[in-house]
Order: structure tokens, then sequence, then C-alpha cells
């Protein structure tokens, strides 16, 4: 992903790539950094909510980095963890949370690629019908960009889900490949 930017720093997607490799690495710091300095970028309108998928993935980096800073040890004199002052400093809500959140990004410019998610009682969320009875909530489709498309709810039903994806059109460039990201939580 670093190499990507160099070539590319106009697609938020390869910031989210990096944050969230770097993440699973344990790099909490380093994905938060990552994702901070996305936040700062004017993004082209084709990337629709950009700026809330970048902060609301930089609050589970952060929320992540504060459980991990918690279960060490502390020097004295040493109340606040970096996460907590990086989200008071950004106005990230540490207290937010999705009991399922889907993501989706793809990497070839001007395809409109949807994501699909079917609850456990069988209704679907996805472009035409946003919201169900179960909670899901579409709020950012991507027409003409590379995504990300995001699916979430605060309170998932019990049960499977079935997560899928329409490639509903090709652009000038032609076949993409995607990325889905799957956010549920640990320990509750």
């Amino acid at each position: 992903f670093r190499e990507a930017l160099k070539q590319r720093q106009d697609d938020p997607n390869l910031y989210r790539g990096l944050a969230l490799s770097l993440w699973q690495a344990g790099d909490f710091k380093g994905a938060a950094e990552a994702l901070e300095g996305a936040k700062d970028k004017a993004f082209d309108g084709r990337y629709g909510d950009v700026k809330r998928v970048l902060s609301e993935e930089l609050g589970y980096v952060l929320r992540g980095w504060q459980a991990a800073w918690a279960k060490e040890p502390r020097q004295q004199g040493e109340q606040e963890s970096p996460a907590h002052k990086m989200a008071e400093r950004l106005g990230i809500n540490l207290k937010r949370t999705d009991a399922l959140r889907v993501t989706l990004g793809w990497e070839t410019d001007a395809n409109d690629v949807d994501l699909h998610v079917v609850d456990p009682n069988g209704e679907e969320c996805f472009y035409s019908h946003k919201n169900n009875a179960s909670g899901l909530e579409l709020y950012s489709d991507q027409t003409s960009g590379l995504g990300p498309e995001v699916i979430r709810c605060e309170k998932a039903i019990s049960g499977t889900y079935h997560i899928g994806v329409n490639y509903f059109s090709a652009g000038p460039m032609g076949v993409s490949r995607g990325v889905i990201v799957v956010f549920q939580p640990k320990d509750g």
C-alpha cells in the first residue's frame, strides 16, 4: 500500500488498506496515522461519504489502540492513552460501535460495483433498499468511483448474514477486482 500511495494519493482505499494492514499487524499508531493523513486529503466527490468512512474506521483503530494500551503497564502520572488524546484532538467518538460493518472498495475507476447484505430474516440491504427492518443501513453507494460502499448496523440480530457483490456496470477500463472487509466486535 505504501508503494501504491507513492503513485496514487487520490485513492482513499489505499490509505484504508494500509491502515487495515498496520492494524492487523498490531501497529495501532501507524494505522491511526495513515487514516488521519487520509482525513486531511481533499478527495474527489465521486468518493461520496469517504470522510465519514475514514473517521469511523479511525474510531475502530483508536478503540483497539486504547484497549491494548489499557493492558500495558503505565509510567507514573500517565493517565490518558495516546489513542484517547488523538480521538479528542480529531473529534472521534470512542464510544460509537457497530455490531456489523461491511465495506467494499474496488480497483478500477468509473465502474459501479454494488454491495449487498441479506440479514437472517432474508431481507436484503442494497442501493434500492438502503434501510431494512433489522437495522442494516447502506449509507455510501458509489456509482462512479472506487468505493467504499458501506453497510452497517448498530445491533445485529442472531443468525447468518449473507454478503454479496454485484458488478453493476463496467467503465471504460474494464473488469475490476474488489476487497470486502467485515468488521465485527471482539469481546462484546
